[in-house]
């Protein structure tokens, strides 16, 4: 009976690693930071996929907030709006409406984006 393979531990530390490369996932800001935030809609030629819209923080017509949200973040909400375009597939989002409020604080209480999701343009 032959004895034990020097290769076989390297194989299966090897197998291993492998495995956990896989299970590895890209963070949600890295896969939106591709998505193009655009104030117009480009004259070049382009599909529009679909609307996109993200609220955040209090709403002024209800009074509610959500629970997490006592003031709103800009950056949050743009980071939202890239990823509900890249859901459909879009490389830009063109923003239609951009709705913000502000508390006693300056902060931003309420934020509401909303935009066209589009791909890039096509020759």
């Amino acid at each position: 009976m032959p004895g034990p393979n020097k290769k076989t531990p390297s194989l299966i530390a090897a197998s291993f690693l492998c495995f956990l490369a896989g299970c590895a996932t890209t963070p949600p800001e890295e896969r939106h930071a591709g998505i193009e935030m655009l104030r117009s809609v480009p004259d070049c030629p382009h599909e529009v996929l679909g609307r996109v819209r993200v609220t955040d923080g209090h709403n002024p017509v209800s009074g509610q907030s959500k629970e997490w949200a006592m003031t709103a973040s800009l950056e949050h909400s743009e980071a939202n709006l890239r990823g509900e375009a890249a859901a459909l597939g879009a490389d830009a989002v063109v923003v239609t409406q951009r709705r913000l409020s502000t508390n006693a604080e300056g902060d931003y209480s309420h934020i509401d984006l909303r935009g066209l999701a589009i791909t890039a343009c096509r020759d």
